[in-house]
């Protein structure tokens, strides 16, 4: 007889959310070193998420998760009274976007989250090496990062000078990947991008790093 081994194995209470245990639970603080079961976010009343470090994939390479559409959050807020926004298709909770700015846009340029004010942010919790920001790159943003609660970035993550508007006005996202951090130890990360500049910017998407 056929055997279902996902409920046999990880049992009815996890087979929705595909080999990451979802009986551990990781907790935010929001200041100093994460512990066992802990990791770091600026938002205050966060909450938990999976303990995607048991998570028992074969991951190596690239796993994307796209920011097409953002949702409200209730009883978190930013660490300025901030309202807080976090992404539908996002199943374990790795993303916020924080400030009372942040819009779902439908353009020209395809789906993404944006933002208009100078210091919006966003913060995204992972497990791996490295982080790409998917967008849009032929104009003028600037935004900066912080890794692990470190010293923001000196330079602008976005490239200077005239890129390639190519792929603009084509009715989807383009995805271009742009690097934010790159060989990192192994292990969860928490990255805070924060938007420099009156204008903003368009988030399609991530790439979590293996490599």
């Amino acid at each position: 007889m056929k055997q279902n081994y996902e409920l046999q194995n990880f049992g009815s209470s996890t087979q929705s959310q595909a080999f990451v245990d979802q009986s551990a639970n990781l907790t935010a603080i929001t200041s100093g070193t994460p512990g066992v079961g802990q990791f770091l976010s600026s938002v205050i009343g966060r909450a938990a998420i999976p303990d995607i470090t048991n998570d028992m994939r074969a991951s190596f390479g690239i796993e994307r998760i796209m920011t097409q559409q953002i949702q409200l959050v209730q009883n978190e807020t930013g660490p300025n009274g901030e309202p807080i926004w976090s992404v539908l298709n996002d199943t374990n909770g790795l993303i916020r976007f924080v400030g009372g700015d942040w819009v779902n846009i439908s353009s020209t340029y395809g789906w993404a989250a944006g933002c208009s004010n100078q210091n919006s942010y966003l913060e995204i919790t992972f497990y791996g090496t490295g982080l790409n920001l998917l967008t849009m790159l032929g104009y003028a943003y600037s935004a900066y990062a912080t890794v692990d609660g470190g010293t923001e970035s000196a330079t602008n993550i976005f490239p200077s000078g005239t890129q390639s508007t190519i792929l603009a006005y084509r009715n989807y996202a383009a995805n271009i990947p742009l690097v934010v951090a790159s060989s990192l130890t192994l292990g969860l990360h928490t990255i805070k991008i924060r938007n420099n500049l009156v204008g903003g910017m368009n988030v399609h998407g991530f790439e979590i790093l293996f490599l």
